[in-house]
């Protein structure tokens, strides 16, 4: 039997803006975040328990960050802790981060200035254009072992991952448009 109090989402975003619109749209039909699958650039996973708070005003906020062990991500979430934010990421393996707090001032940022944003949108776009070298070098290592073994199974995976590394290019760009929005407007601070 399904449970009428919970619901499951998977759901891709362009920017981590569009992303905490969406949670706040959700919020507002009765419908808060417990938890969430962690993809970089795939579909997320989200999962909503159905709540009576909507009265409450609530801010979702993402940072992109890579932690390198239990304690790092403890002091990380710690930090925020302190500061009124929750964390919903589960653990050190999570590079996408949401938070959220309850506050009347929508403003309410886990950055303190453009250029912290900045930092996340690097970060990502570091991480998009890594993911899209490797693919695209897979790519070229299935057709080179399409030429030597004459295998059409290694020309027919090389051409899908070529086809599926613009996928990374594209969150790259996406990245660095943003990036390089923060980045001037931080100059302007």
């Amino acid at each position: 039997m399904k449970n009428k109090n919970k619901k499951t989402v998977s759901k891709r975003f362009s920017s981590f803006e569009k992303e905490e619109e969406w949670l706040l749209e959700m919020f507002k039909k009765g419908w808060k975040l417990s938890k969430y699958d962690s993809e970089e650039f795939d579909e997320s996973t989200y999962s909503f328990q159905l709540t009576s708070e909507t009265d409450e005003s609530i801010i979702y906020r993402i940072d992109y960050r890579e932690l390198k062990n239990k304690e790092e991500y403890d002091e990380y979430k710690e930090l925020f802790n302190e500061t009124g934010w929750t964390i919903l990421s589960k653990g050190k393996n999570y590079t996408k981060h949401i938070f959220y707090t309850t506050s009347t001032n929508k403003k309410d940022h886990i950055f303190s200035d453009s250029l912290s944003l900045a930092g996340r949108e690097k970060r990502k776009m570091t991480h998009s254009l890594l993911y899209f070298i490797i693919t695209l070098s897979l790519c070229f290592i299935l057709i080179l072992l399409y030429f030597i073994f004459r295998q059409s199974v290694f020309m027919g995976v090389g051409f899908m991952t070529f086809f599926g590394s613009f996928k990374y290019l594209l969150d790259y760009l996406k990245c660095r448009k943003t990036f390089n929005a923060y980045s001037k407007a931080a100059t302007l601070d």
